[in-house]
């Protein structure tokens, strides 16, 4: 794919093979509809706050915003991305023209894919370099997006998605760039969602449950949440006894249709406070940390608690791998263990119940078992209320 006529004083051929922010070709990312890419590692110009500025002003940008989304086949789709959409390949477009510093950006990143692309060819038989400009400067991007080749287009698309990526990782999205794709969103989300956030789907499914017996949800009331990690299990205070139980039958429900309970235990472990601030427990778990964590900064919280924090995910998987195999097996998961990297019972009788289904058992359990031993250090006990919902939000009850 020739590009000597929108390139600045060089006649280099460039041709988006194994060079992309994920190692993806740009045809095999315009063939699919869910895209996940991942994020660079250039250093970008940042928050384009003055482009922020631009697009609102940016007729071009409205219209396009407007019509997708009425497209409702595209904002309902779970798995949707601009690339696949022509009206969102447009609205893309307008977005790149309208801002030289993010035309910049993604030159910078097609150039460094290019020049990572040669460093891994280099040696190999039969492999021949890529040609590359001696800067990506020489890449005129608003040229590019404004010729007729649909390949160029879609590699400048993809190195853009890279950027929101990060974006969305780091500082966040407007609407706009939010429309754009569905990753973009859950990444955004999972990145920088605080515990209200991460719990509209419960809220939602609460709402419903109240509604399908012919109820309503209260908004203006006050409920306590504990969780009994015993069997892991919430039980609510604060309304009528039918209320508190009907709530948390719904938060407790778990299947492959609904899991309230999953959602809720996450969004423990992982949220960000409502000031920002990132929670000591889930420090390993930050993403672009060496970005996030100077940038929002780390909250306060007691060793103790921060402890038994960091506990929840492995225990609570812990207790799901003990009713599965107390289920499948009639044994429980303090009645294993790891003998010469294999999975064997405590007891002679577990064993053999294990030997005569193996191949099952490392399938569905012995892996993961492995796993999880590692991670396990026990199972912690909240005596307090662990989050509330109160003037229509949910918020956590921090323990001092």
């Amino acid at each position: 794919m020739e590009i000597s006529r929108y390139a600045k004083n060089t006649t280099a051929i460039f041709q988006p093979l194994d060079i992309s922010c994920s190692s993806r070709t740009a045809s095999v990312l315009a063939a699919r509809t869910a895209h996940r890419p991942v994020e660079d590692e250039l250093i970008l110009s940042g928050s384009y706050p003055k482009a922020e500025v631009q697009m609102e002003e940016n007729e071009e940008i409205k219209r396009l915003t407007a019509q997708l989304k009425m497209d409702t086949s595209f904002v309902n789709n779970k798995s949707r991305h601009f690339i696949s959409n022509p009206t969102g390949r447009a609205l893309a477009k307008a977005i790149i023209l309208s801002d030289e510093s993010l035309q910049e950006d993604i030159a910078k990143m097609m150039w460094k894919d290019i020049a990572e692309a040669n460093a891994r060819k280099a040696g190999k038989p039969f492999s021949k370099p890529l040609d590359l400009p001696s800067s990506y400067k020489e890449y005129d991007i608003k040229a590019m997006l404004s010729g007729r080749s649909e390949a160029d287009q879609t590699q400048i698309f993809f190195e853009y998605s890279c950027i929101l990526t990060k974006k969305a990782k780091t500082e966040g999205l407007n609407d706009t760039e939010r429309l754009l794709s569905a990753e973009f969103e859950r990444l955004e989300l999972y990145s920088q969602g605080t515990f209200d956030d991460k719990m509209k789907p419960v809220q939602k499914n609460i709402e419903e449950g109240f509604a399908g017996l012919g109820l309503e949800f209260d908004k203006s009331k006050s409920y306590a949440f504990h969780l009994d990690t015993s069997t892991f299990k919430f039980s609510v205070s604060g309304g009528t006894d039918r209320e508190n139980a009907l709530i948390a039958q719904i938060l407790n429900t778990s299947n492959y249709m609904m899991d309230n309970l999953s959602t809720t235990l996450t969004a423990l472990s992982f949220h960000r406070r409502d000031d920002g601030k990132y929670n000591p427990w889930m420090l390993d778990k930050v993403p672009c940390p060496e970005d996030n964590i100077p940038r929002h900064g780390v909250a306060s919280a007691s060793p103790s608690y921060t402890a038994k924090m960091q506990q929840l995910q492995s225990a609570y998987q812990w207790h799901h791998m003990d009713q599965s195999l107390k289920n499948r097996y009639g044994f429980g998961v303090e009645e294993l263990q790891c003998q010469g990297g294999k999975v064997v019972g405590k007891t002679e009788e577990v064993s053999k119940i294990i030997d005569a289904d193996r191949a099952n058992f490392e399938k569905f359990m012995g892996d993961a078992y492995k796993r999880l031993v590692t991670k396990y250090t026990g199972t912690p006990v909240f005596t307090e209320p662990m989050f509330k919902f109160q003037d229509g939000k949910f918020s956590v009850l921090y323990e001092v």
